[in-house]
């Protein structure tokens, strides 16, 4: 046995290990370089079109809130899109669905999600994830959001398997229909 970082490892693991720690050993503490000593207050973003908001949306601010002292949820345009409610509608009801969750603020934005982040002091970019399309494309976006703003890191919050299914798409159809929109909404 052989001591290496408060450690003792068997020696025929003690190569492995200390090649595996080498970059470490100029630093006196190398959990100084990972924990903040000052309070931080940590905010963070969920941007979306909310075009209706779902109980999915509603999942992921909740557990968000749960997570970061402020969550900013903002409404963004989304230029590709057709949306079946206008701009202010969709405020509304978000700030429905948001209105007894203390630690959520709600916005509408004309700027980019990354931009708003650092005109707001955000570093936490939240985005849910419901299958592995979902989680392709938001991988691609966190590389264009940290070339506009490098200090943002993005969460990524995997969707509830009952809640996985649901959809803003599939909930303008249910709207459209007039079917169990409560299902979804």
């Amino acid at each position: 046995m052989i001591p290496f970082a408060n450690v003792l490892f068997p020696q025929k693991h003690a190569n492995r290990f200390s090649r595996q720690f080498r970059c470490l050993q100029h630093i006196a503490n190398p959990a100084d370089h990972c924990i903040r000593k000052e309070p931080v207050i940590m905010k963070a973003l969920i941007s979306g079109s909310f075009d209706p908001v779902t109980l999915g949306h509603v999942d992921i601010i909740l557990r968000a809130s749960a997570l970061f002292e402020e969550t900013h949820v903002v409404i963004f345009h989304n230029a590709s899109k057709q949306y079946m409610f206008t701009k202010e509608q969709r405020l509304e009801l978000l700030r429905l669905a948001c209105a007894d969750i203390p630690n959520v603020t709600v916005a509408l934005s004309d700027s980019m999600p990354a931009l708003y982040c650092s005109e707001n002091g955000i570093d936490v970019l939240v985005r849910g994830i419901r299958n592995e399309s979902d989680f392709s494309y938001e991988y691609a976006l966190d590389a264009v959001n940290r070339s506009l703003a490098p200090q943002l890191q993005t969460v990524f919050l995997p969707a509830r398997p009952e809640l996985a299914h649901i959809s803003s798409s599939a909930a303008r159809e249910m709207i459209r229909y007039r079917r169990a929109e409560a299902l979804y909404l």
